[in-house]
């Protein structure tokens, strides 16, 4: 029985699943090789459902769990579609390289969710769009993503990261790896900035931010395979704010600099062989 994992489930805690995980890893990665559509079918259907567990906001020393679905659909190797990835296609698929085009949708902030961000106001959702470069070896892989927002902020990000793989059993396998976030002054002005009506109403003394580093840190994960469709997930990520991301009075004041995430996700693979 081959074992088909995907470590995007790393970052399944970051955002696209909901509003708590604001941050991503590269689109649709795996733990192992990437999976190929075979005679069963052109389709890959995989339902399921998470918990996870992470900051309150972006900055927050204080977490929240949540319980989410968790839907996964693929279409031969060239288009994805995700609750926690996002929506992309993959125009390049040779020699371990995918390269391509890629949409998600941040959820932004809301004021409501801590006293802490009383006067602060709202975050409006956004559509981010973008594209990916990932290239896989054996045992690791290593990715960029760059996306622009479309209305709510109107920032952009860009996310590095890479994997060590381990195979472990036949049916458990691990990954582990670095992952650099950067974002620009637009981003981070909505995020960690504190503006002159912010200010008065909030009672946080006014910041503007530049551009540059925003966080770095570590993220895991450990896969089992206890039935031929049947995925189980624990992972973790392990991040520290940086540059104005850091000196923001929201973090400095209210919040933190260390940014914790952890879950657990289970998953079923409709349809096609089980492979």
């Amino acid at each position: 029985m081959r074992l088909k994992l995907h470590a995007a489930a790393v970052g399944l805690a970051l955002a696209a699943a909901a509003p708590a995980f604001a941050q991503v890893t590269a689109p649709e990665s795996n733990i192992d090789t990437l999976p190929r559509y075979s005679a069963a079918g052109d389709w890959r259907v995989t339902i399921g459902a998470a918990a996870l567990v992470g900051p309150t906001f972006e900055g927050a020393e204080t977490l929240r769990a949540l319980a989410v679905p968790d839907i996964d659909v693929r279409w031969r190797n060239r288009a994805f579609a995700s609750v926690r990835t996002g929506v992309g296609v993959n125009l390049v698929t040779d020699d371990g390289w995918r390269v391509g085009p890629y949409a998600k949708l941040n959820f932004g902030r809301d004021e409501g969710r801590s006293a802490k961000l009383k006067g602060l106001g709202d975050i409006d959702p956004t559509i981010e769009v973008g594209g990916f470069a990932e290239k896989s070896w054996r045992f690791a892989r290593a990715s960029v993503e760059l996306r622009q927002g479309l209305g709510g902020q109107e920032g952009a990000v860009a996310e590095l990261g890479g994997d060590l793989r381990f195979r472990l059993s036949e049916r458990l396998a691990a990954a582990a790896g670095p992952r650099v976030r950067f974002a620009d002054a637009t981003y981070l002005q909505a995020f960690y900035g504190v503006d002159a009506g912010q200010s008065a109403r909030s009672g946080l003394t006014r910041f503007s931010p530049e551009g540059g580093l925003e966080s770095a840190g570590l993220a895991g994960a450990l896969v089992l395979r206890p039935q031929p469709r049947t995925t189980l997930t624990l992972f973790a990520e392990q991040s520290r704010l940086f540059g104005d991301a850091a000196d923001s009075p929201l973090v400095r004041l209210r919040g933190s600099r260390d940014q914790t995430r952890f879950g657990v996700a289970i998953g079923y693979r409709l349809g096609g062989a089980a492979n």
